[in-house]
């Protein structure tokens, strides 16, 4: 899958950055004598995301096509420790049996550290690298966190450096690795501090899903669920016939039954993320799609910390969000039952001590603030197809609460 907007350096597997073009679009108003001067400018974009199997067999190619062309061969590859703990044997082995340069760093990265400081000890391994900052793109391996906050680094370090995504969990598949935003928490606030950088590609390897704990995976199926309530009927009749073994077989993976189903859950949740990011890549349109359970759960994810992964977080608020959108005479009570039903058989809560009324309240007046002073709130009317809410006050706020407690009773 190719994503192209009309924003952004293209790049490449030839590595244009190495050599980079003139870009003759946009214009310079003004006069040389005069006191006042605009500029514009076009800068496209052109960034790869595609699925290579079994990335670290020494056989396989596809890892040294993807990230070691041009003239340098050497490459910083960024590691998440867990990651290193299970694959690191292997993938030193594929770079000694390839003869590649690749100088591997293993850093620790979940939630609770993404912070400046994870982003600081990246900067460091980039320094004692001596990165040349056009030939030799970093290559980071890990899941969500490691992935943001490299790219933050990445597009910082000498005001942007090229690099290149390999995500190891389902989160990173379908989400975090697929798209250009970057960034770190900061002061209690999710991912406040961040950018816009694509990669050159991101590799996408499902075989990393072996080894992902039954956690992570109903982890990565929030977001997958997330499309299809959004814009995929057809996705979430995959996740709602079987939830359960979606779970258990870390999306059939682990069972040849249910890996025609696991694959073409992955692809469209992939394609569906992309068709929605691509026309809006730096978010100029603040109703969007892809925010729909991420109203009220930046808050909940980081007032229970490290209790909650970013997905059950994501969890909870669509089942709120869902609530809302039945109340508002969108959703009817079949299909929001059918919803909670199978978050709950994906493995994921839809309610949690910390979820009070003033989380809610405080979470909904940050988001305002995130989306231009609206509230603009993504909520499904069916299986996908979506509205967005206005004016949804804290007593409504209240009434949703109850009434996903009262549906999530009924599944004790």
């Amino acid at each position: 899958m190719d994503l192209t907007s009309a924003k952004e350096v293209s790049m490449s597997q030839s590595f244009p950055l190495l050599d980079p073009p003139h870009y003759p679009e946009g214009s310079l108003t003004g006069s040389p004598t005069g006191s006042s001067w605009q500029v514009s400018s076009l800068l496209p974009v052109t960034y790869t995301v595609r699925t290579c199997r079994d990335l670290l067999d020494p056989d396989n190619d596809n890892l040294e096509r993807e990230a070691f062309g041009g003239p340098s061969r050497r490459r910083l590859i960024i590691v998440e420790q867990k990651v290193f703990d299970f694959y690191g044997a292997r993938l030193v082995t594929y770079l000694r049996e390839r003869r590649l340069a690749g100088h591997v760093v293993s850093l620790v990265a979940h939630e609770s550290v993404k912070d400046q400081y994870l982003a600081n000890r990246i900067v460091d391994a980039i320094d004692d690298f001596g990165i040349d900052r056009r030939c030799e793109p970093i290559v980071v391996i890990g899941g969500g966190v490691m992935l943001d906050v490299a790219g933050w680094v990445a597009g910082a370090y000498r005001r942007g450096t090229p690099y290149i995504r390999i995500p190891t969990t389902l989160i990173g598949l379908v989400d975090a690795g697929v798209g250009i935003k970057t960034a770190v928490n900061h002061n209690g606030h999710k991912n406040i501090i961040g950018s816009y950088h694509a990669p050159l590609s991101a590799l996408l390897d499902p075989q990393f899903l072996l080894t992902l704990p039954a956690r992570h995976i109903s982890n990565g199926m929030a977001e997958i669920a997330k499309m299809g309530l959004m814009c995929d009927v057809a996705l979430w009749k995959l996740i709602a016939a079987q939830p359960n073994e979606l779970v258990r077989t870390a999306l059939g993976f682990t069972d040849s039954s249910l890996t025609d189903s696991g694959e073409k859950i992955l692809s469209r949740a992939i394609h569906s993320m992309l068709a929605e990011l691509q026309p809006n890549l730096w978010e100029r349109d603040l109703r969007r799609l892809v925010d729909f359970g991420h109203t009220f759960s930046p808050d909940l994810e980081m007032a229970s910390q490290p209790e909650l992964l970013h997905g059950e977080a994501v969890s909870i608020d669509m089942a709120i969000s869902c609530a809302l959108s039945h109340q508002r005479g969108l959703l009817y009570e079949g299909p929001l039952r059918e919803i909670i039903v199978t978050l709950h058989g994906l493995g994921l809560p839809v309610d949690h001590p910390m979820c009070t009324l003033d989380l809610l309240s405080h979470g909904l007046a940050q988001t305002t603030l995130h989306r231009g002073g609206r509230q603009r709130i993504p909520v499904p009317v069916e299986p996908g197809s979506a509205e967005f809410l206005e004016e949804v006050t804290e007593r409504e706020l209240a009434e949703a609460l109850s009434h996903v407690r009262h549906i999530a009773g009924d599944l004790r």
